[in-house]
């Protein structure tokens, strides 16, 4: 081989030594940015997943947390009953009362609740229960009135005559206002008031007062010579 052809050969070899590396080196180099982002996104768009990325891990370990801590109070909640539960709260506007905490602690035990479970099923049926009760009282003033103006002795065609005699003696517990002077009066008026016994037992008072009045005024005429001929006349009847 002559010299001339020898040096093309080893120059032909140099360069593709030297192809082969700079293939080598762009195909690392593809490679390592490959890694570092997907083809079609710039590295701000690349670095920007990265973070979503860590904010998604940060948040899943925050879900993780709270999924621990939920698991913790369901354990708390099924722990039982207690060796005594702690005092009840009431409900807004509902009082406890003493005796049937104490059956529904007993109740409860049981049933083996645990302080939670306890206190849930107040907080969800005592509400109700108080509704009902007002509901049922609202139900019994609508029947004693009703009572009240059906009664032949004090109701129908007696109803106005009632009305007054109850009305007077309503007075004697009033100031000048109007006003009842005695809360137990005012709570009494105010709860069963439409009771037929009470307005009966308000009625025959006021006629009894509206009588010993009368008897009073004829005595006061006398006493003064001006006894009439409608006092002789009531007397008479």
């Amino acid at each position: 081989m002559s010299e001339q052809t020898e040096n093309l050969t080893s120059e032909a070899s140099t360069e593709n030594q030297s192809q082969q590396t700079a293939d080598t080196s762009q195909t690392s180099t593809e490679q390592n940015l490959g890694d570092a982002q997907p083809a079609d996104k710039s590295l701000l768009e690349s670095l920007n997943e990265e973070e979503t990325n860590d904010e998604d891990k940060t948040t899943e370990a925050d879900e993780n947390q709270k999924d621990e801590a939920g698991k913790k109070d369901a354990d708390k909640a099924d722990e039982g009953a207690p060796e005594k539960y702690e005092e009840f709260k009431a409900p807004e506007g509902v009082a406890l009362d003493a005796e049937v905490v104490k059956v529904y602690s007993e109740v409860a035990k049981e049933l083996n609740l645990s302080q939670d479970k306890a206190q849930s099923v107040i907080d969800k049926l005592t509400p109700i229960l108080a509704q009902r009760q007002a509901q049922q009282y609202q139900e019994a003033k609508k029947k004693w009135a009703e009572r009240t103006l059906s009664d032949p002795e004090i109701g129908g065609e007696n109803w106005k005559k009632t009305r007054a005699s109850a009305h007077l003696a309503l007075r004697e517990f009033c100031d000048e206002k109007g006003q009842f002077k005695d809360a137990d009066i005012a709570e009494l008026a105010a709860s069963a008031g439409d009771h037929p016994g009470l307005i009966k037992l308000f009625a025959h008072f006021g006629a009894s007062l509206k009588e010993d009045r009368g008897v009073k005024q004829e005595a006061d005429n006398r006493a003064k010579g001006e006894y009439t001929a409608e006092d002789f006349y009531k007397k008479r009847s």
